[in-house]
């Protein structure tokens, strides 16, 4: 995928990670569907803080 970069104007497409943080993966913190993940259970580093998408935002 091309990185188009940030204009002014533009509609935003962008995501911020914070690579220190610390989080269990499990049932209640998974945002998939799925419920076969073999890292169920397991301490990840690095989390998405927010995501911007045009007009649309989330965090998380």
């Amino acid at each position: 995928m091309a990185a188009n970069g940030i204009k002014k104007g533009a509609k935003a497409n962008l995501w911020v990670a914070d690579p220190a943080t610390d989080w269990k993966l499990d049932k209640t913190t998974n945002l998939s569907r799925s419920e076969n993940n073999p890292l169920f259970n397991s301490v990840l580093k690095g989390k998405c803080q927010f995501i911007i998408n045009g007009l649309n935002h989330n965090s998380y």
